[in-house]
């Protein structure tokens, strides 16, 4: 028996429909020695974990999983709602940017790297998900308008401040290249920029501070 799965096929092609793998490795208990083959390809970094187990065991490992992930979600939603109705209330800026930040955040973390999204809304439109590196540059900027308005960086630190449109530029080049398919490069140059993002977000803090 040969299976071929994966994130660019269609939910159909997976033995469980569920945003994790699960395989059916036996149809009968048997105490018979077992031999299978896992081959795995992928242009990005990978996370992979594996687990074996009864089918009670499998589910009640990953329901405890789903139950993580849905206090996750949970949280945002809530501080979402929180500091939107604050800026309902005072119009400021900066919690515009955040609600935007969190957005993105919830869109990228739950609907496409955990699968719910791909579960639920695309399930046979798999190229939807080749599009995390559009959205991770989208996190970049949204990071960037979020600390320029909470430490009025064009005003407190200008010459710093014009150091975040290298950024700009970078999460544009990494948008277009996600876009016309060198998914390779993309991917390495949007782990790049949020490296250097945070450090330099925080040294830009450190200054504003002082």
């Amino acid at each position: 028996k040969r299976t071929i799965t994966g994130m660019l096929y269609p939910m159909h092609t997976r033995e469980v429909r569920d945003n994790f793998f699960i395989f059916k490795l036996i149809d009968a208990p048997t105490t018979a020695p077992q031999t299978f083959y896992l081959r795995i390809v992928s242009d990005e970094s990978l996370d992979l974990p594996l687990s074996i187990g009864t089918p009670e065991a499998i589910f009640n490992e990953h329901r405890t999983q789903e139950i993580m992930f849905g206090m996750f979600i949970g949280t945002m939603l809530i501080l979402l709602a929180y500091n939107f109705f604050i800026y309902v209330s005072v119009r400021e800026s900066t919690y515009l940017y955040y609600i935007l930040y969190m957005v993105v955040v919830l869109v990228l973390n739950d609907m496409m790297v955990i699968g719910f999204g791909f579960e639920y809304l695309w399930p046979e439109t798999p190229a939807i998900n080749l599009f995390t590196y559009s959205l991770t540059a989208t996190i970049c900027i949204c990071m960037i308008l979020f600390s320029s308005a909470f430490l009025s960086t064009a005003a407190t630190v200008p010459l710093l401040h014009k150091a975040f449109y290298i950024f700009y530029g970078i999460s544009a080049i990494i948008i277009t290249l996600n876009v016309t398919r060198n998914y390779y490069w993309a991917n390495v140059l949007s782990q790049v920029e949020v490296l250097f993002l945070f450090v330099y977000l925080f040294i830009v803090g450190i200054v504003c501070y002082r």
